[in-house]
């Protein structure tokens, strides 16, 4: 499946190296990244890991980890995000959900 970048919420079903550049590239306007918060859906083994990142300045913005195989993680975030990119996604898919 592809990524859904133009939607709230943003679904990723895997790795994604910049919202922005994605967007500029297929439309020309990005949706403004004010994140309410972000939800890792159905991870499939313990262990599995999922990292969210700022593409320019490579400052984590959120990083989970699998405790129990098909358990679906949410963090609050309520914060304004320049861009991000999803460096690594195991399994599962994440939802950022947009003010």
């Amino acid at each position: 499946m592809s990524n859904s970048l133009n939607s709230n919420p943003i679904i990723c079903y895997g790795v994604q190296t910049s919202y922005k550049a994605a967007v500029l590239a297929a439309q020309g306007t990005p949706l403004e990244l004010r994140i309410a918060r972000v939800e890792w859906f159905s991870p499939n083994a313990a262990n599995d890991q999922a990292l969210i990142i700022d593409p320019a300045s490579g400052k984590e913005w959120l990083r989970f980890k699998c405790e129990v195989a098909g358990q679906s993680q949410i963090v609050p975030v309520n914060e304004l995000w320049s861009d991000f990119a999803v460096v690594q996604c195991d399994s599962g898919v994440l939802k950022l959900f947009l003010v």
